[in-house]
C-alpha cells in the first residue's frame, strides 16, 4: 500500500496561561468551552500552569507544537486513537484506530493501524510525514495499546501491541518487528482466554530482564459486540518471560485503560473509571474516575502489588493513556487535554486540546505525540 505523504501545519509556540489556586474554576469553564469543538482554525494546544514547578518539566524552553496528520477537516475517521509506540531507528509511529464501521453491515467493526513516519530537518524538527493505513494482522484482531522499547541487550527495537481479540483470534499481547509477522507473547493464562487486554508498560528489572505489566478490560470487548463473554475479571497482570510467569497482580479495577510504571519500578499507575449512565443512557459526570497508584513490594523473591491508592482525580473526563518520564512525573490523557502530575499527585499543569486525549507516546527527548481520535499531535520543548 502506498503512503500519503502531508507537510506538516506550521510549527507554533505554545500560549501559557497561569492559574493560582483560587482561580481554578475559572480555568475550567475556560477548558469546558474549548472542548466543546472549535473550528479548526482555532485547534491549537495551550499550557495552563497550576502550580509553578511545571517549568522543571519543561527545562529546555519554550514548547512548540505542530498538527502531523487530521482528519478533523474531511473524513472525522477516528485513525488516532491508541497505540502511539514509537520505534527511533526508524523514525515512525505506529497507532491504532477506534473500532470502524464495516462497509458491508455484515460484517464485524474493524480496526487500522497507521505508520507514520517523521521527516525531520537538521534541528529535529518535523518537515513532513509519509502515513499508511495498514490491516491488522489476521491472528491479531482488534489491537488497543501498544508500546515500542528496545528489547535487553539488543539494538533492536519492537512494538508490544495489546490485541483485544474478536470472535476467532484471542487475546493477549503480540510483539512485533516492522516489516515482520508478529509474535505471540501471551494469550491466555492455565487455559482460560484473556477478556480484552488493551494496554501495557515495560519495565526492565534490576537483573536486566524485561516485565510486562498489562491491563485487560474484562468485558469491554464483550460489550462493544466483538468478543464473547469473559471468563476472567478485568485485571491487573504481570508476564515475565525470563522465568515465564503469568500472574494476575490485582483484580481492584473496574474498566481499566491505561498503566505506566515508575523509572524506578517502584509505583504503578493505572487509569480506571466506571462509567455509570443515567436514564438516558450519558454517562454521568460524577462518575468514579481516577488515576490509581500501586506499591510495588517484593515478598519471597517475587513482585506484589499493595496500597491502592486514589493517586489523581483527572479535572475533566475521564483518564485513558498514561506514561511516566524520567523524573517521575506522570502525564495522563485525559477530557481537557494532557494532565501532569509530579509523583506526589499535584497537578502541575494541563496541555490543553481541543478534544479528549485518548493515547500519548513518548518520542525523542524533549517529544510528546498526542492522539485525540482525529489528530495527531507533536509537542516539543
Amino acid at each position: 500500500m502506498s503512503a500519503v505523504t502531508s507537510h506538516v501545519r506550521g510549527k507554533e509556540t505554545c500560549r501559557i496561561t497561569n492559574h493560582s489556586p483560587d482561580q481554578v474554576a475559572v480555568a475550567d469553564r475556560w477548558e469546558s468551552r474549548i472542548s466543546s469543538g472549535p473550528p479548526h482554525c482555532d485547534r491549537y494546544l495551550e499550557i495552563v500552569v497550576f502550580h509553578h514547578s511545571l517549568q522543571a518539566v519543561f527545562d529546555k524552553g519554550g514548547p512548540q507544537f505542530s498538527v502531523l496528520l487530521t482528519t478533523y477537516d474531511n473524513s472525522k475517521v477516528p485513525l488516532f486513537y491508541g497505540g502511539c509506540a514509537y520505534i527511533p531507528e526508524e523514525d515512525e509511529l505506529f497507532i491504532t484506530s477506534n473500532l470502524l464501521a464495516p462497509s458491508n453491515p455484515n460484517h464485524l467493526a474493524h480496526v487500522l493501524i497507521s505508520r507514520v513516519k517523521l521527516f525531520r530537518d537538521n534541528n529535529g524538527q518535523v518537515q513532513s510525514v509519509a502515513h499508511w493505513k495498514l490491516r491488522t494482522p489476521g491472528e491479531m484482531g482488534m489491537p488497543g495499546g501498544a508500546v515500542g522499547h528496545k528489547i535487553p541487550n539488543s539494538a533492536q527495537s519492537v512494538v508490544t501491541y495489546c490485541s483485544q481479540g474478536d470472535f476467532v483470534t484471542p487475546s493477549g499481547l503480540f510483539q512485533n518487528v516492522p516489516g515482520r509477522p508478529p509474535k505471540r507473547l501471551v494469550t491466555s493464562w492455565c487455559g482460560t482466554k484473556f477478556g480484552s487486554v488493551f494496554s501495557v508498560a515495560v519495565h526492565t528489572t534490576v537483573e536486566g530482564h524485561e516485565a510486562y505489566w498489562f491491563v485487560d478490560a474484562g468485558s469491554r470487548g464483550y460489550e462493544a459486540g466483538f468478543r464473547e463473554r469473559p471468563m476472567l475479571p478485568a485485571a491487573v497482570w504481570r508476564y515475565y518471560p525470563f522465568s515465564g510467569d503469568l500472574r494476575m497482580m490485582t483484580d481492584d479495577v473496574t474498566s481499566p485503560w491505561g498503566i505506566a510504571i515508575s523509572p524506578d519500578g517502584a509505583t504503578l499507575y493505572v487509569t480506571d473509571s466506571n462509567p455509570v449512565r443515567d436514564d438516558s443512557g450519558r454517562v454521568k459526570w460524577d462518575m468514579t474516575a481516577g488515576v490509581y497508584a500501586f506499591d510495588v513490594i517484593t515478598r519471597s523473591g517475587a513482585p506484589f502489588l499493595t496500597g491502592k491508592r486514589l493517586f489523581a482525580r483527572p479535572a475533566q473526563g475521564r483518564p485513558r493513556g498514561i506514561l511516566c518520564d524520567e523524573r517521575g512525573n506522570v502525564f495522563a490523557g485525559c477530557g481537557d487535554g494532557v494532565e501532569i502530575w509530579n509523583p506526589g499527585g499535584t497537578l502541575l499543569g494541563v496541555i490543553t486540546a481541543p478534544a479528549p486525549v485518548t493515547s500519548i507516546g513518548w518520542g525523542k527527548k524533549g517529544e510528546l505525540f498526542i492522539c485525540d481520535e482525529l489528530t495527531l499531535w507533536r509537542f516539543s520543548w
